[in-house]
C-alpha cells in the first residue's frame, strides 16, 4: 500500500510542479471527499486513516452487472451495491505512471462533479482509489437479474451511453492503481439513439431541459466543453434530460488544458477560445439542428453539421428557429447568446420543428457572417 500512495503523491507532485499551494489544496479535496487522509508528515503511519486509501471496495461491496460503455478517460459498468441494493453507474478510469497530463483531468472530473445537484446533471455520489488487479468477471448476472428492476437486454443493444475521448496508454505501461466514481445510472440509450424518434414537443422540452442543465454549470463558471447527443442521458425513474461525462470540462478563464481540448468534432466550436462559456452555446445550436433535421442517413448528417462551422444552415428549418442557430455559432462569439438569452428566447419560440421538412435538403448561404 505503501508503495502505491507514493506512486499517487508522485503523480500529484509532477502536476502541481513548484505550485505548493496547489498540491496541497488537491490533498485537502482529496480528504473531505474520503477519497485519502494523507498529509506528507504522516503519509504511511499504520495508524493513519491512509491505510484507507486503497481498499478493495469495488470487489468486495458491488456486483458488477455489464460493461456498458466509454466516459472521458475511462469504461462505465452497471453494478450493484450490497448495502443499498441500489444499482449505479461506475466509472473505472484506470491511472498510469505515462498519465501525468491526464491526472488533472481526472481529478478536475470529480471536482466539478461533486460540486454540482441540479434535475438535468447526472448525480454524482462518491469516488475512491483502489490497486489495480484483473477484475473479477464471475458475478452471477443471474442473482442481480433476479432484482433488477430494468432490462438489460436494452442495455445489450444500445450499450455506448457516451462518448468523448479517453487517454491512451502503451500496451507495456501498466496500471499504478484504479480510480472510481460512482454516478446515477440512467437509461440505456441516449439522445443520439432516439434522435429520430423525437416528436415536436419532446424536442422542445429536451432542448429546455438541457438549456437549464448548462445555465446551472455557468452560474458556477464551469464549461461542459462536450456536450452532444451521446452526452444527453435520461433518468432511470423520471425521464428527464440528464447532461453528462465531465472529464473534459474546466472553470471558465481557468487556462487549464487548454492544448488538450478534443470533445466531439462536429459540436466543437471551431471560432472561440475553449476555456469560453461560449463553446457551450455553439454546441447547444448544433444540437437544435440535428434535433430538427431528422437526417435520412448518416453521412447527410456528417455533412449539414459540418456546414454549421460555416454557418451554413439548412433552409427548411423554420426561420425563427434559424435565427437562434445563428446566434448559437455565430463566428464572433461576443455576438453569441448567453445562456440566459438563449433560454428566453427558446421559451417565447414555441415548438420546435413544427415547420420543418426533411424532403427540401438545400441550405441558406446567406449567412448572418
Amino acid at each position: 500500500m505503501d508503495s502505491q500512495v507514493k506512486k499517487l503523491q508522485r503523480l500529484l507532485k509532477t502536476i502541481c510542479g513548484d505550485d505548493a499551494s496547489k498540491y496541497t489544496e488537491i490533498l485537502q479535496f482529496l480528504e473531505t471527499k474520503d477519497i485519502t487522509t494523507f498529509s506528507e508528515t504522516s503519509l504511511i503511519s499504520s495508524d493513519n486513516p491512509a491505510k484507507d486509501l486503497i481498499v478493495p471496495r469495488y470487489k468486495e461491496h458491488y456486483y458488477e452487472i455489464k460493461k456498458i460503455g466509454r466516459g472521458g478517460f475511462g469504461e462505465i459498468f452497471i453494478s450493484r451495491y450490497h448495502l443499498d441494493k441500489k444499482v449505479y453507474a461506475i466509472k473505472k478510469i484506470p491511472v498510469y505512471m505515462s498519465d501525468t497530463d491526464f491526472v488533472d483531468n481526472y481529478l478536475s472530473e470529480i471536482l466539478i462533479l461533486s460540486r454540482l445537484e441540479h434535475p438535468n446533471i447526472v448525480r454524482y455520489y462518491t469516488s475512491w482509489i483502489e490497486n489495480t488487479t484483473i477484475a473479477d468477471k464471475t458475478t452471477s448476472q443471474a442473482l442481480v437479474r433476479s432484482e433488477f428492476d430494468i432490462g438489460l437486454e436494452e442495455y445489450d443493444s444500445l450499450c455506448e451511453i457516451s462518448g468523448s475521448s479517453s487517454s491512451i496508454n502503451s500496451l507495456d505501461d501498466e496500471p499504478v492503481m484504479d480510480l472510481y466514481i460512482q454516478m446515477e445510472l440512467c437509461k440505456p440509450y441516449n439522445l443520439s439513439n432516439l434522435i429520430h424518434k423525437i416528436s415536436p414537443d419532446e424536442v422542445l422540452t429536451i432542448i429546455k431541459s438541457l438549456i437549464d442543465g448548462v445555465k446551472y454549470l455557468h452560474s458556477k463558471n464551469i464549461i461542459h466543453r462536450d456536450i452532444n447527443p451521446k452526452n444527453i442521458l435520461f433518468s432511470l425513474e423520471t425521464n428527464d434530460v440528464k447532461l453528462a461525462d465531465f472529464g473534459l470540462s474546466c472553470l471558465e478563464h481557468s487556462g487549464k488544458r487548454l492544448s488538450t481540448y478534443q470533445g466531439t468534432y462536429l459540436y466543437t466550436d471551431p471560432h472561440g477560445e475553449c476555456n469560453l462559456k461560449t463553446v457551450d452555446i455553439y454546441s447547444i445550436g448544433v444540437v437544435i439542428t440535428e434535433l430538427l433535421c431528422k437526417f435520412t442517413t448518416r453521412m447527410e448528417r456528417i455533412e449539414v453539421l459540418k456546414k454549421l462551422k460555416k454557418a451554413v444552415i439548412p433552409e427548411y428549418i423554420d426561420d425563427k428557429i434559424k435565427k437562434i442557430i445563428f446566434k448559437c455559432i455565430h463566428y464572433n462569439v461576443d455576438e453569441r447568446y448567453d445562456i440566459l438569452e438563449l433560454e428566453s428566447v427558446v421559451n417565447n419560440v414555441g415548438i420546435m420543428g413544427k415547420n420543418v421538412s426533411t424532403n427540401d435538403n438545400t441550405f441558406s448561404e446567406n449567412s448572418v457572417y
